[in-house]
């Protein structure tokens, strides 16, 4: 052990005792917050009225002998706030009306979703309350077709959305195909933050730069029918509608299975904007980072999953630094996106904690990671 290791084991050793039952405890009141905020987040994220960040200059396609048939998956729950904006928008493709499958994936809502889903025409596939990869899953099995686009209700796809996704998939003869994913946000400081954070960053997500492993956000996906079946789908074991698509991605990377990258096939997320639903958003992140990198084990060395799997409380520089930037800042917009990132690895850090103590994974740690 190095100098440098020892004293990061002595100053941890040390803080231990007061930090992490602090943090633990933190932790857990984190869960009730994230609760409370979270069927409230969509629903202010509808109402922001900010316009859709699409170029004006999304190149056109020469249309093919015949567009192939594609079964388009909305999963939702609770999101009538949202969910009617999506369809029209998904109704407004330019796409062959005969050759698309539309589908929403209900995950147990109470509320009138799924009038709103039959009112747009889609095909409702119910289920009790299992998660995004259950209802993903259960719209799999419903779909006809051998190709599967997947969205989220919170988002408004681009005209010409669907027919880059496929274009990319026939082109580079791939498994899955990830497109580029925008936010919708009135505030520039939100949108200056996600720029910061790699929120929701497709292209660095393929190419393996935003987690270990190459994955696709299923917030603007396309998958080969097969390519799902082959790797047995989504993991219903992921109920927190967070990292099921990280997982699913490296298991068609073990397959072998390639994945791709097409710039042009645009999406709109609402991105959620205040402090209190980012705290709720990266809270969800680090919960399901904690049974990922668990379920992934076998690819990490001992010292990396540790590095992964949990946070050293005095050490975690992240948020010491934000910490450190917000209270420097002088200007209201500096100060206000530095606070955006403080609330971002609270909430990252206290899933993460929770998820350790959940799955019990303090038998993976090392004493001298630095996080």
């Amino acid at each position: 052990m190095s100098l440098r290791d020892l004293l990061i084991a002595l100053l941890d050793a040390a803080t231990r005792p007061i930090l992490v039952p602090v943090y633990l405890l933190a932790a857990r009141w984190s869960v009730g917050f994230v609760h409370r905020h979270r069927n409230r987040a969509e629903a202010a994220a509808a109402e922001t009225g900010a316009p859709l960040p699409f170029p004006p200059d999304c190149p056109a396609l020469a249309d093919p002998p015949e567009w192939p048939a594609v079964a388009i998956v909305i999963p939702v729950l609770n999101g009538e706030a949202v969910l009617g904006q999506c369809l029209e928008s998904l109704h407004t493709l330019d796409y062959p009306r005969d050759r698309m499958d539309l589908i929403v994936a209900d995950n147990g809502s109470t509320d009138h979703s799924i009038e709103i889903a039959r009112r747009f025409g889609a095909r409702v596939v119910q289920q009790p309350k299992r998660g995004a990869a259950a209802a993903r899953n259960a719209a799999i099995v419903a779909a006809r077709f051998e190709w599967i686009a997947m969205t989220d209700a919170d988002c408004v796809v681009h005209p010409l959305w669907l027919k880059h996704l496929v274009a990319a998939g026939l082109r580079e003869r791939c498994a899955a195909v990830g497109g580029r994913i925008l936010s919708i946000c009135r505030d520039p400081v939100v949108r200056e933050f996600c720029a910061r954070e790699a929120v929701l960053d497709q292209e660095a997500a393929v190419a393996g730069r935003l987690l270990p492993f190459p994955f696709i956000i299923t917030a603007n996906a396309l998958f080969r029918r097969d390519a799902l079946e082959a790797v047995g789908g989504f993991d219903e074991d992921f109920a927190d509608a967070a990292a099921e698509d990280v997982d699913l991605g490296w298991r068609l990377s073990d397959a072998g299975a390639s994945m791709a990258f097409a710039p042009h096939a645009l999406i709109a997320h609402r991105q959620r904007e205040r402090a209190e639903d980012i705290h709720a958003q990266f809270y969800r992140y680090g919960l399901s980072e904690a049974r990922l990198y668990l379920k992934h084990a076998h690819r990490f060395s001992r010292r990396d999953l540790s590095k992964h799997l949990w946070i050293r409380p005095i050490l975690y520089r992240h948020f010491w630094k934000a910490l450190l930037h917000w209270a420097a800042a002088r200007n209201a917009a500096t100060k206000h996106l530095w606070k955006l990132v403080v609330f971002k690895e609270l909430g990252h850090m206290a899933g993460k904690m929770e998820g350790a103590r959940r799955w019990n994974t303090r038998r993976c740690f090392r004493l001298w990671t630095w996080e």
